[in-house]
C-alpha cells in the first residue's frame, strides 16, 4: 500500500496538474458550462440543431448548459438534476438573465415526471458515466420522447487515460488501471482535504467530512465504470438505434519532455486500433441515439 501510494505520487509529478474550470463557486461552474456548450454541440454535427424543440437536459448540473439551450434557439428547456443544491444554482441564474422558457426539476432520470411522446431531445452531458440506472434511465429517455426523437450524449469510459475522474488530484493518465484503488482513493482525500483546510474550494458539493468513510472510486465519484462495449450492450437492450459513437483521441502525454511533440503520431496510431482498444485512449465518447 505504501509502496503503491509513493510510485503513484512520484508518476503524477511526470504529469502537468489539469486546469479544472469553475471550480471556485457553484455560480463559476455554471458559467464554465455556458461557455463550452457551444463546443460541446459542435461535436454532435449534423443532430445538434435544436431550434423551436423542446429539449430534456438529463444531469444538468449548475444549469449552464441549459440555459445556454434555452438562449439559443430552443422552445422550452427542461433542466434535471438529482441534486436539489444545483438545481438551486440554475434557478438562480435563469431568474438573473430573465429566462423564462427554463425549467429546473430535481427527479431521477430512471423514473422521469413527464408524460410520453413529449420532447424532442435528450441531452446527457457528462451523465452516462454516473447512472447507476442507465438502462433504466435509456428506457425513460425512449418513453418521453416523440417518434423522431434523439439522445446526444457525451461521455467518458472507465478504461480511458483519465476515466476515475480523479484528476483534480491523481492526473497521471490511466492510473485507476495502474495503481490499487485504496491507495488512489488515499491520495485523493488527503489531498483534497488539504485544498480544503487551505481555504481553496475545488468541489461545489464535499466537504472532508463527507468522504471520511469513501473507500472506493465508484463511491468517491459517484461512477458506474462504464465502458464502450459496456453501453453498446445497454443500448441494445433498449428501442434505440445507435447513429453515432465516436471515440474522440486524447494525447496524455503532451507535456512530457520529448514525447510531448509526437501528438500527431499518436492520433493517427489510435484511429487504426480496433474499437475496444481505441477506448482506452478516448477523452471523450460522442453518442446519438434515435428513437
Amino acid at each position: 500500500m505504501k509502496f503503491n501510494i509513493l510510485i503513484c505520487k512520484l508518476m503524477n509529478c511526470l504529469f502537468r496538474k489539469p486546469t479544472v474550470c469553475g471550480r471556485q463557486s457553484r455560480e463559476d461552474y455554471a458559467k464554465w458550462e455556458f461557455d463550452i456548450a457551444p463546443s460541446n454541440l459542435e461535436s454532435f454535427k449534423p443532430y445538434s440543431s435544436f431550434d423551436a424543440k423542446i429539449i430534456l437536459d438529463v444531469g444538468c448540473g449548475m444549469g449552464g448548459k441549459s440555459l445556454y439551450y434555452a438562449m439559443n434557439g430552443a422552445k422550452e428547456v427542461f433542466a434535471l438534476d438529482t441534486d436539489f443544491d444545483r438545481v438551486k444554482t440554475g434557478i438562480k441564474t435563469a431568474k438573473l438573465k430573465n429566462i423564462d422558457n427554463l425549467h429546473f426539476v430535481t427527479a431521477d432520470a430512471g423514473k422521469l415526471p413527464f408524460k410520453s411522446n413529449s420532447f424532442d431531445l435528450v441531452m446527457m452531458n457528462d451523465c452516462i458515466e454516473h447512472l447507476f440506472n442507465l438502462e433504466e434511465s435509456l428506457s425513460e429517455c425512449y418513453r418521453i420522447l416523440k417518434d423522431t426523437g434523439i439522445i446526444l450524449a457525451n461521455w467518458m469510459s472507465y478504461q480511458s487515460p483519465f476515466g476515475a475522474h480523479l484528476y483534480d488530484y491523481v492526473y497521471t493518465p490511466w492510473c485507476h488501471l495502474v495503481f490499487s484503488e485504496k491507495a488512489l482513493v488515499k491520495i485523493w482525500k488527503e489531498e483534497f482535504s488539504k485544498e480544503y483546510e487551505s481555504g481553496k474550494n475545488l468541489s461545489e458539493q464535499l466537504s472532508p467530512a463527507d468522504i471520511c468513510n469513501t473507500m472506493t472510486i465508484r463511491e468517491l465519484q459517484h461512477l458506474n465504470k462504464i465502458t464502450a462495449k459496456e453501453f453498446r450492450e445497454t443500448v441494445q437492450k433498449t428501442k434505440f438505434n445507435m447513429l453515432k459513437c465516436d471515440l474522440i483521441t486524447t494525447y496524455p502525454f503532451k507535456d512530457l519532455p520529448f514525447f510531448g511533440k509526437f501528438g500527431y503520431e499518436f492520433q493517427m496510431f489510435a484511429k487504426r486500433l480496433p474499437l475496444d482498444l481505441r477506448e482506452y485512449f478516448a477523452g471523450s465518447i460522442i453518442t446519438v441515439l434515435k428513437k
